[in-house]
């Protein structure tokens, strides 16, 4: 994950965002929560910085109400979330 921020501090950007896209709710929530947790204290502990770039952290839930846990749909428009943000730095997803 420190590439694309490093590649994105020597392109000259003043941020980068993470993105990361897991079920936060039905049978997955807590091991989806749980790993949010800890990429936001890996953040905190480099004070959301990475060389140069600071770090922004976007959760988003691929997980619907309709579905009750993770659901193919939703995590693709996830990732067009992600693309379309031109400070994305990275994206995380946990396998299923």
């Amino acid at each position: 994950m420190v590439l694309p921020l490093w590649v994105a501090a020597v392109a000259g950007a003043q941020t980068a965002t993470i993105y990361s896209s897991l079920p936060l709710r039905g049978p997955g929530r807590a091991r989806a929560e749980d790993v949010v947790r800890a990429e936001q204290l890996a953040l905190e502990e480099v004070d959301s910085r990475v060389v140069s770039v600071t770090v922004r952290f976007v959760s988003l839930d691929d997980a619907t109400a309709a579905a009750g846990r993770w659901d193919p749909g939703q995590t693709s428009a996830n990732a067009l979330t992600a693309v379309r943000d031109e400070s994305a730095g990275a994206a995380i997803r946990l396998a299923a």
